[in-house]
């Protein structure tokens, strides 16, 4: 089951599965989409396919422990950027 909040736009043949789209995103048209969470403006490409392979989806994006991808806007699937130049914050729980 998928979770597409409003405002979000998915075209046509795009295929969502256990995945969330936050207001604003735009899955483009024939992209496959699994256990993912596509953040607020984020613009995903035709026929894109995220949450099929780790190893890719590392090297692009953010990749939980649970297997979960996160897709953002400042990341290299709208940017086109190396993942290596992304800059992402730091935290330490206590």
């Amino acid at each position: 089951m998928s979770i597409v909040s409003s405002g979000a736009r998915i075209d046509a043949d795009a295929e969502l599965e256990a995945a969330m789209v936050l207001p604003g995103a735009h899955i483009g048209s024939g992209a496959r989409i699994r256990n993912a969470i596509v953040a607020e403006k984020t613009v995903v490409p035709p026929r894109a396919r995220i949450g099929y392979d780790t190893a890719a989806d590392r090297s692009q994006f953010i990749v939980c422990k649970n297997g979960i991808v996160i897709v953002a806007a400042s990341e290299p699937c709208v940017a086109g950027r190396p993942a290596a130049s992304l800059e992402r914050p730091t935290a330490r729980l206590r």
